[in-house]
């Protein structure tokens, strides 16, 4: 069905959904239903990235434009990102890179497992899979970079 017809998630509990799609309504749908349905997946034609709308009460957006500054280092930029990222997600780390420069917009998260059959949850904010596409290794950024502004 539409987005425009969603209401809540109550007649999706326990089933598995498919949202087509990863604009301001998909994102928002996937991430009420993910909380009840078995199993959420987003779809999208290309690589995107999503990040939390709010952390701590404040909007995601606003924590990281506070922190671009041009007296803050880009590396130490990164790792407080980094913290805040951890610390609202508590024992799962994830390595998230937010990348600057010709890259500038560009944020990538990878979670560090105990081993490949470690059973999680995720967070909301968790978008596309996008292990093995070879446009996201830091070697392709370089020569080409941010496939999603293309």
């Amino acid at each position: 069905r539409h987005s425009s017809t969603y209401r809540n998630a109550d007649d999706l509990v326990g089933k598995r959904i498919c949202v087509v799609g990863v604009g301001n309504s998909g994102v928002d749908i996937a991430s009420d239903v993910c909380s009840v349905a078995a199993r959420t997946v987003l779809v999208a034609r290309s690589g995107v990235v999503i990040q939390p709308k709010v952390l701590f009460g404040v909007a995601f957006s606003d924590i990281a434009i506070s922190l671009r500054r041009r007296w803050i280092p880009a590396r130490l930029r990164n790792r407080l990102i980094k913290a805040v990222v951890y610390t609202a997600h508590g024992d799962l780390t994830f390595e998230v890179d937010v990348f600057s420069g010709e890259n500038d917009g560009l944020i990538l998260a990878e979670i560090e497992l105990s081993d490949e059959n470690q059973q999680i949850t995720l967070p909301d904010w968790i978008g596309t899979e996008i292990t093995g596409q070879p446009q996201y290794y830091n070697s392709a950024l370089v020569l080409r970079p941010n496939p999603v502004k293309r």
